[in-house]
């Protein structure tokens, strides 16, 4: 058999292009040798202190630290596991480059790996990677030093595609690289990212395993689900001392059962109690409902939480010069989270494709991703969903050791910009013109009125929201106006309510105007 080279052109491009755009984008880090300053990895500096000393000391791990409330086991702060060879195939999926463009090449690199395993024509597949890496929320951890969880997500795609492939047949290599890219996700030790990439995961198998049951292939699946298991198992391995450790611990942190029958005001927490973390505490970074359209438009909720002048300083250009300086200096973010660092944004142009997706891609995997967006989404809406919420902290097993419910949407960032691209490949592979029949809701449809009807029921909702943005939204927190008033009562305490409401509402219409304008 001859090795065809011209087959590795579309893999060599990838890499030429991914390597060129995050050097781009990481000029000052790459080439100039700076630091981006993120708070969370200040305080972890500041927490590991007394483990780096000793280990720089002595050359050994420090398997305890006084440093941390009053003592506690150090390897749920800082311990390395040299003998781990995962770090070596994992720097090198980074391109050794300095953090955190390495983070974005693995974006980047990951997504392709998952396109390339559904079969998606590689050159198509650098855009959809492209896509995918430049997620709004990808970056907006790397600020906040998230830098755990920006790692697991980045081979949470190439996991996803190995399974897949290993379903679709391709055994003995979907299994290798399931094991790897399992020992991988796990090495990147942000436990809540690899939880919830498996509820995805659980979901394309059950209708998977619907298609087998309908072609009648349910030994050929089951075989396939074997290699699946044993595979993640072998990925578990290279991980059992600090997932052990960390399962061994969570039963005496506040991940375990608590012993604590009563709240703060003395009544009762059986509502909020579960195996795990209380409701409340779990629940406390809960995405808005309304919020959830975020995902189409970044500034459906004002955007991060920041002064609107920040923001954007033309939104201050109808508001009342007289005040324009204090709502300016006004938060532009009024969603349901105690705060933010920006949206979940996946891009307009990714929505639309995936919607055309639910008309044109064919077979079970559709309405796995389908399904799996909803649940992110409903999910991610915590406290907002409560009844919805609740089967799952009290029902399904390990969910209630998890927190910021928001974060699971990192699910609807992945299978939504994966459904834009296997629209566009499955036009290309099935439609040679706009004429080709499609089946909706029974009707055959050609792929030019099913393409109208995607982008039109996009761009419908966009002229409305442009035509009359609070028929969708108000630009004011629930509990905003309420807040500043309790604020200036014990500022003013011979001042009466009413008088301040009578005071403040102007300021807070002009607030809403500008927060209008962002939007």
């Amino acid at each position: 058999m001859k090795f065809d080279i011209k087959k590795l052109i579309p893999t060599i491009a990838a890499l030429v292009v991914f390597i060129a755009i995050t050097v781009f984008y990481f000029k000052p880090v790459v080439l100039d040798k700076k630091e981006i300053r993120q708070g969370d990895i200040i305080n972890y500096k500041g927490a590991s202190k007394e483990i780096a000393d000793f280990r720089k000391e002595t050359k050994q791990e420090a398997l305890w630290s006084n440093s941390m409330f009053g003592g506690m086991p150090a390897y749920q702060i800082s311990v390395l596991y040299p003998n781990n060879w995962l770090q070596q195939i994992d720097k090198a999926f980074m391109l050794w480059l300095p953090h955190p463009a390495g983070l974005v090449f693995l974006y980047f690199i990951g997504f392709y790996i998952l396109l390339l395993c559904m079969r998606v024509n590689p050159w198509l597949a650098i855009v959809g990677a492209l896509a995918y890496g430049f997620s709004s929320y990808f970056f907006i951890i790397i600020e906040a030093g998230h830098n755990s969880k920006a790692h697991a997500i980045g081979y949470m795609a190439p996991l996803l595609g190995s399974i897949i492939l290993t379903l679709k047949g391709k055994r003995m290599l979907g299994a290798s690289l399931t094991a790897l890219f399992m020992g991988l996700e796990l090495y990147s030790n942000h436990v809540q990212i690899t939880y919830y990439l498996f509820m995805l995961v659980f979901v394309v198998v059950l209708f998977e395993l619907y298609a087998a049951f309908k072609e009648k292939t349910i030994k050929a699946f089951m075989i396939s689900c074997v290699f699946i298991g044993v595979a993640v198992g072998i990925g578990v391995l290279p991980n059992t001392t600090n997932l052990w450790a960390t399962y061994e611990y969570g039963k005496y942190s506040t991940r375990g059962k608590t012993e604590l029958t009563i709240k703060a005001n003395k009544e009762s927490n059986a509502d909020i109690a579960t195996s795990g973390l209380d409701k409340s505490y779990a629940t406390q970074w809960s995405y808005g409902v309304g919020e959830t359209f975020t995902l189409l438009i970044p500034n459906f909720k004002g955007g991060a939480s920041e002064p609107i002048s920040k923001n954007n300083k033309d939104a201050l250009k109808k508001v009342d010069p007289n005040m324009r300086e204090n709502v300016g200096g006004f938060g532009a973010y009024y969603g349901d989270q105690p705060f933010t660092s920006g949206p979940v944004y996946v891009g307009a142009i990714m929505f639309v494709l995936a919607v055309l997706g639910m008309f044109v891609i064919k077979g079970p995997l559709k309405w796995a991703l389908f399904i799996g967006t909803l649940l992110s989404i409903m999910l991610a809406w915590g406290k907002n969903f409560m009844g919805f919420s609740n089967i799952f902290f009290d029902y399904v097993p390990a969910y209630n050791k998890f927190r910021a419910v928001s974060m699971i949407l990192v699910l609807a960032e992945l299978t939504i910009p994966l459904l834009a691209i296997l629209a566009v490949d499955a036009i290309i592979k099935n439609y040679k013109s706009g004429d080709e029949p499609i089946k909706i809701f029974g009707k055959e449809v050609t792929l030019k009125k099913t393409t109208y009807i995607a982008f039109g029921i996009v761009a419908g909702f966009l002229v409305l929201c442009w035509l009359m943005p609070t028929m969708f939204t108000e630009f004011k927190g629930e509990t905003e106006l309420d807040q500043i008033v309790q604020g200036q009562q014990q500022a003013n305490p011979g001042v009466s309510e009413q008088e301040i409401l009578n005071q403040v509402s102007p300021f807070m219409a002009e607030v809403e105007s500008a927060r209008e304008s962002i939007f």
